[in-house]
């Protein structure tokens, strides 16, 4: 039996700068801030079966396709508005 994992990160920014994520389904990834996809990098790629929220703004730099085809989601949970 999978239980949900929560990732807490309490970095004000997160920046991918080549990671290739994948989130199982029934996991959740909550990042506290902003998250960015940096420029032009092949690995920074997001599989997504889970769900993601973010409290921050999402900028995508890159000119790749960040997420792969999935049934996952992104929340976005701030107290602001969000981009």
């Amino acid at each position: 039996m999978l239980l949900p994992l929560q990732c807490l990160y309490a970095q004000p920014l997160v920046t991918n700068d080549g990671l290739a994520l994948t989130l199982q389904a029934g996991l959740t990834a909550t990042l506290q801030g902003a998250y960015t996809n940096q420029t032009n990098v092949s690995l920074g790629t997001i599989d997504n079966a889970g769900t993601i929220t973010l409290t921050g703004d999402w900028t995508n730099n890159s000119a790749n396709t960040v997420f792969s085809a999935n049934s996952g989601t992104v929340q976005f949970i701030g107290t602001t508005a969000q981009t």
